[in-house]
């Protein structure tokens, strides 16, 4: 039962059957079958009288203010309400940046991301793999340190446009129609060359493609991943690293651990094939709107990136404050590029991979690639059709979905959760 300005008591104690997030937010959802405009301000004034009784009611305030998060993260209004209630949950204040300038100093002062959005949304979809773009900390620092060590033994990242725009043109020359699920797989089969120097056999890994829908799903909010295809996923990744010398030296055993498969995993297997096929609806939307004759560069791809950011919100936190950009202490700052990605870069502050130390460690590549893939010939070519079998983004698919579809499967995430929790305990 979810407390309620009619049914809460103080002093009650509301028991949850398990710790899991994914469990809670199960029971949460009986309560709250939809979530619509009309009612937020319901659901607001239940987080803020939790709020004003005992401090072991914090996390099942914020717990229900991260399962409403799920719901609308993508609805600008409607997050802006839920993240300055997850923020009274956990007692910092909360600050916006809007102003390209100011948003692109934030970022360069301090990469502490604090624990709101990626600690509660990205982190646990991305499990058991563990994501460099979303861990903080010494953590962070770790992975990087590892993930720098592991580029140098990898292909010159000038590869990547030749292995992508290879086989974009065998793809056009076929009579096979261009859709998202060739698009994946194509990601998928192009980064497995690169990383292990061999051709990737589409038939015989065909669920590694499959994965990269699996796990997009859930980090989209459309859903909870087939954990059984994610732990499968894994098995041949570490496999295959170990079919390879010269990474396997690299780490050794060590390569079992989520640190280190999930180096290869993330950014050159699940992330590049989620963002791609989100990159290629927008760029054919660009190609509806211009004259043939004109081509495709590096900034229309930049500015394509910027008009459906993969990071919708990015944030920081200042437990000191900072007094030269006016943030006082304990405030987590919020900078939303969905909204102004685009406005930052058509003034001149280049945004689209982010600044400072947390920029994206995978950009160069990312360039590399969507260079060699999203050449003329392709974007123009009718066969190009990226909208096609194109699903479980957070960019695209945002009216499809209903209220329910983020926790249809709950019990079984969180069954999930605990099956990759003691795997990898072992």
């Amino acid at each position: 039962m979810i407390p309620t300005t009619s049914n809460f008591e103080p002093g009650h104690e509301y028991v949850f059957i398990s710790k899991s997030i994914a469990e809670k937010s199960s029971i949460v959802l009986a309560n709250i079958q939809s979530v619509r405009a009309a009612n937020l301000h319901v659901a607001i004034k239940n987080v803020v009288l939790l709020y004003q009784f005992e401090v072991k009611y914090m996390q099942l305030a914020a717990t229900y203010v991260t399962v409403l998060m799920t719901i609308g993260m993508r609805s600008q209004a409607l997050r802006a309400l839920l993240l300055h209630a997850l923020a009274l949950c956990q007692g910092v204040n909360l600050k916006w940046v809007t102003d390209p300038d100011l948003a692109f100093h934030v970022l360069k002062s301090t990469a502490d991301k604090g624990e709101m959005i990626e600690a509660r949304l990205a982190l646990p979809a991305w499990s058991p793999v563990v994501s460099l773009e979303s861990v903080n900390g010494e953590q962070w620092r770790r992975m990087k340190t590892q993930f720098t060590k592991l580029i140098q033994v990898l292909q010159p990242i000038s590869q990547l446009t030749t292995i992508f725009e290879t086989r974009g043109h065998n793809l056009l020359k076929s009579n096979t129609v261009i859709d998202a699920l060739k698009l994946n797989e194509l990601s998928v089969a192009s980064f497995y060359e690169w990383v292990f120097e061999r051709e990737f056999d589409s038939e015989k890994f065909a669920e590694i493609c499959q994965a990269t829908w699996e796990w997009r799903k859930q980090i989209a909010l459309k859903g909870f991943a087939d954990c059984g295809v994610k732990k499968r996923t894994i098995e041949w990744c570490v496999e295959e690293i170990r079919r390879t010398p010269r990474l396997y030296d690299l780490f050794g055993e060590k390569w079992a651990e989520p640190e280190y498969y999930s180096l290869i995993l993330q950014p050159f297997v699940l992330s590049p094939a989620i963002n791609l096929t989100d990159v290629a609806v927008v760029i054919k939307e660009w190609v509806k709107t211009t004259p043939a004759t004109e081509p495709i560069t590096p900034e229309i791809i930049r500015q394509c990136v910027c008009s459906a950011h993969p990071f919708p919100v990015v944030e920081r936190y200042f437990p000191f404050g900072d007094d030269a950009l006016d943030i006082a202490p304990n405030t987590h700052v919020l900078i939303p590029l969905d909204e102004m990605a685009g406005d930052a870069f058509a003034a001149g502050v280049d945004l689209t991979f982010g600044a400072g130390s947390r920029v994206c460690v995978g950009r160069h590549m990312a360039m590399k690639v969507m260079v060699g893939l999203f050449t003329d010939c392709m974007v123009r070519s009718d066969k190009f059709q990226p909208r096609l079998n194109h699903k479980y983004s957070g960019r695209h698919n945002d009216g499809e979905e209903t209220s329910k579809e983020p926790f249809a499967d709950a019990q079984k995430h969180a069954d999930c959760n605990r099956n990759g929790q003691s795997n990898t305990e072992k």
